[in-house]
C-alpha cells in the first residue's frame, strides 16, 4: 500500500512540474509548480486515508 501512496504522490508532483514545462515557464517555476503539486497530492493523498477509515 506504501509504494501506491508514494506513486500517487509523485504522479501528482510531477504532473504541477509537466503543466509549467508545457507553459514555457522558466526552472524557478517549474520547480515551484511541482512542489505545489507535490503539497496538493500530500493533502489528497491524507483526504483519501481520511474517507477511507
Amino acid at each position: 500500500m506504501r509504494r501506491l501512496q508514494v506513486g500517487f504522490l509523485l504522479l501528482v508532483a510531477a504532473s504541477g512540474g509537466l503543466v509549467s514545462l508545457y507553459a514555457d515557464a522558466s526552472l524557478g517555476v517549474v520547480a515551484a509548480g511541482t512542489l505545489g503539486g507535490l503539497f496538493t497530492g500530500a493533502c489528497l493523498l491524507w483526504y483519501l486515508r481520511w474517507v477511507t477509515r
